[in-house]
């Protein structure tokens, strides 16, 4: 199957192009495999952190993402966030900081 007239795999540019980006790529992936390395906790949203986020995104009026951030900290006992978004503050039980 050859590549359709006018894409890049018709460009004498290419084969650099191709290389530029699988560098990127391998960048990436090396910054990726840094933030692993990290002595970070990763918690997984189950269904009950989801009823939850849904309960506070609509009590503080939040976006879903926010609202399950402010679940997580509740069920783990996180009371500070450092955050600049000033819609987190309408969160009376979490202090931001930021």
């Amino acid at each position: 199957m050859q590549a359709p007239p006018g894409t890049l795999a018709h460009s004498p540019a290419a084969p650099q192009a191709a290389t530029e980006l699988f560098q990127q790529l391998r960048e990436c992936w090396a910054l990726i495999n840094e933030f692993l390395e990290l002595p970070l906790t990763i918690h997984s949203v189950d269904r009950g952190v989801f009823v939850k986020a849904l309960v506070l995104s609509k009590k503080y009026r939040l976006f879903i993402n926010d609202a399950t951030h402010i679940a997580l900290m509740a069920e783990q006992g996180i009371e500070f966030l450092a955050t600049f978004d000033h819609d987190l503050e309408r969160v009376d039980f979490i202090t931001c900081c930021g």
